[in-house]
């Protein structure tokens, strides 16, 4: 027990020097952390022997390195783009303002989302987990209106994100012209509050766990950047109520399904991901490797809901989980392998390796928007950092749907009204990189 001990603080001090303690909202921050995780505690929460906890340690050594060599690709890429280009630094002028009720409406039109679902359920029986039990057993088996809704969730949430994203940038971008103090700046109060209602209340009322933890982090990370100062004794308020919400609801959860969870099996269960990584490693025989078809396909078709094609083609959990455990599948539950088993499914480690290195790249690029102030493309920053846990931990190609419909979204949206096409004076702003 002492040497796996030993080897996991090993592969503790090797990520150490990557991690950047100064600038902890950035994605080479969370990719590191999430890693960790899943490499170094999984296997020993999960009771795996020594030489079994020793080889995932070395994988995870090698994405690391492979990871931190992209990276530095892509932070070289992010600053010949700030050197290239000149920022635009608008000025605090009320053209921004149409935001403030885009957003309010979209908020509007989620409550009325989530107020229909409260009412279908009944107040008493949706808080106290009936919805989420009925989510886990109606996967695959939506009829076509609950197809529709699926669709109208999710252009809804899409569209708000990006409208917050994109009113985030603008309003980010003042700093440089604002003759006010940035903490007494009205329009970076009101959406730091708009970000709140988004990112915590939101996912309180609709009883999602995952939500508000993320939602947490991402707000965060927001607040960080405009107001360059986070109180700790906010900081350490909000990740307790996440923490507190996180255990309830999952307690709440596993009652309505008949379980007797505990507290400390909640955490351990967010590590389930390695077990399933795990046993596609181990039943490759069965499996078979999939040459892209549960990753392609089931991007191309995620448009498609499964209520209104029931037949559409498995992404790598389904796949992996009907092939391995048919009766857990069919009831419903599904284990994303996270993106380092969903590659190892169809192409192998080589997979894995060459995936890890481009994270890297275009974590690196975007981490640059950050640590050189490239203040107009702000707005990538939060929607990728939103979606960059998804992106780890489940299925590839419904996590890279959601970003690429959000990115492709965010630059048309970007673009009217835009401040980078008015008449204001143009400045180039020079960065330094933080270690």
């Amino acid at each position: 027990m002492e040497a796996q001990y030993f080897m996991i603080a090993g592969a503790f001090l090797i990520c150490l020097p990557f991690i950047n303690v100064r600038m902890p909202f950035l994605l080479r921050n969370m990719f590191i952390a999430y890693t960790f995780a899943i490499y170094n505690l999984a296997p020993l929460v999960f009771f795996a022997d020594q030489n079994e906890i020793y080889q995932w340690s070395l994988e995870f050594i090698l994405v690391l390195l492979l990871f931190m060599g992209g990276y530095s690709i892509g932070m070289r890429w992010a600053r010949r783009s700030i050197q290239s280009l000149a920022i635009s630094r608008p000025e605090a002028a009320g053209r921004d303002g149409i935001w403030q009720p885009v957003l309010l409406t979209l908020f509007c039109a989620t409550g009325v989302l989530i107020i229909r679902d409260i009412v279908s359920y009944g107040m008493v029986e949706y808080y106290s987990g009936l919805k989420l039990v009925a989510t886990i057993q109606d996967y695959g088996k939506l009829n076509a209106r609950g197809a529709l809704d699926q669709i109208l969730n999710f252009v809804v949430s899409t569209i708000t994100i990006v409208c917050l994203a994109t009113f985030v940038e603008r309003v980010n971008a003042q700093r440089g012209v604002s003759v006010d103090p940035v903490r007494h700046n009205l329009k970076k109060r009101t959406v730091l509050r708009l970000c709140a209602i988004w990112l915590i209340v939101f996912p309180i009322l609709q009883f999602s766990r995952a939500g508000l933890f993320y939602g947490s982090i991402t707000y965060l990370a927001i607040r960080t950047q405009l107001i360059k100062n986070v109180f700790t004794l906010k900081f350490i308020a909000l990740m307790g109520l996440a923490l507190l919400f996180f255990v309830y609801v999952g307690l709440v959860r596993d009652q309505r399904l008949g379980g007797t969870a505990r507290v400390n099996s909640l955490f351990t269960s967010e590590l389930a991901p390695w077990t399933a990584y795990r046993d596609i490693k181990e039943n490759m025989d069965k499996l078979g490797y999939q040459h892209g078809n549960t990753l392609f396909l089931p991007f191309v078709l995620k448009v498609i809901p499964r209520g209104l094609y029931p037949d559409k083609v498995q992404n790598s959990a389904g796949y992996y989980m009907s092939v391995l455990y048919p009766d857990q599948f069919n009831a419903g539950f599904v284990v994303a392998p996270t993106y380092m088993g969903d590659l190892y499914l169809n192409f192998g480690i080589c997979g894995v390796c060459v995936c890890t290195i481009i994270f890297g790249v275009l974590s690196g690029r975007v981490d640059g928007i950050l640590i050189y102030q490239h203040l107009q493309w702000f707005g990538i920053f939060i929607i990728v950092f939103a979606c960059y846990i998804s992106l780890l931990r489940d299925s590839l190609s419904n996590a890279m749907f959601n970003l690429m419909v959000a990115i492709v979204l965010y630059l048309f949206v970007s673009k009217w009204p835009s401040p980078r096409s008015s008449n204001t004076p143009m400045r180039q702003y020079s960065g330094t990189q933080s270690s």
